[in-house]
Formats: structure tokens, C-alpha cells, sequence
């Protein structure tokens, strides 16, 4: 739930001025339900990725880690419009195509990771 505090201070001259800050006010408000509505969309995506990151290195299957980061990715790619517009969804995408790369290197250089 969002608290905002509204000063009371404020002397308005004319009607028009308060029909002014309410419209502000209620299109900010919008704006901070439809940030919450894409911060939910991400939570289940940033969750499991958390999860993904907790697993022990000794215990990683290179095959089920990258099929995951896939289904992650292509969950990513299914979410409405509306959400992808926003900095925060191009953010994770672009952390967990990194994930995929650095597997990628992790392929060719097992090596480098021990």
C-alpha cells in the first residue's frame, strides 16, 4: 500500500488549480500502479533466478542450468507489452542472456571455472 502525504499548506486562488494537482496526482498514481504491476510480472523471474544463483557450483548440471536460463528467457519474452516497455524488464533480460553467455564460455572453457 502507498502512503502519500499532501501538504495542506497549499493556498490555491482558483478551482482550476486544485482540478489541476488532482489530474497530476492521480496520473502519478497510475504511473506508480502500473511500476508495481511490472515489479510483480519480474518477481516470479527474479525469484527463480535467485535460486538458480544459490545452487552450488559443485553441483550444477550444465544442461538443466541452461535450459533453465532458456525457459526464463523465453517466460521473459511472453510477458504482455505493456511490461516490456519498462527499464527494469530489459534490466533482468539482459542480466540473464549475460547468465547465457557466460555458460557459453563455460562450454568451451570448463577450465577457467574450477
Amino acid at each position: 500500500m502507498i502512503k502519500i502525504f499532501i501538504p495542506y499548506k497549499i493556498i490555491f486562488s482558483s478551482v482550476g488549480q486544485v482540478d489541476h494537482f488532482e489530474k497530476r496526482l492521480s496520473a502519478n498514481l497510475a504511473e506508480l500502479d502500473e511500476i508495481r504491476n511490472v515489479w510483480k510480472s519480474l518477481e516470479n523471474v527474479c525469484n527463480r533466478l535467485e535460486e538458480l544463483k544459490d545452487i552450488q557450483w559443485i553441483t550444477v548440471q550444465p544442461k538443466k542450468l541452461k535450459a533453465n536460463l532458456e525457459e526464463l528467457l523465453t517466460s521473459m519474452t511472453a510477458m504482455v507489452s505493456s511490461v516490456k516497455n519498462y527499464h527494469s524488464y530489459n534490466a533482468v533480460k539482459t542480466n540473464i542472456e549475460n547468465y547465457l553467455k557466460v555458460f557459453c564460455l563455460y562450454r568451451i572453457f570448463p577450465f577457467l571455472f574450477i
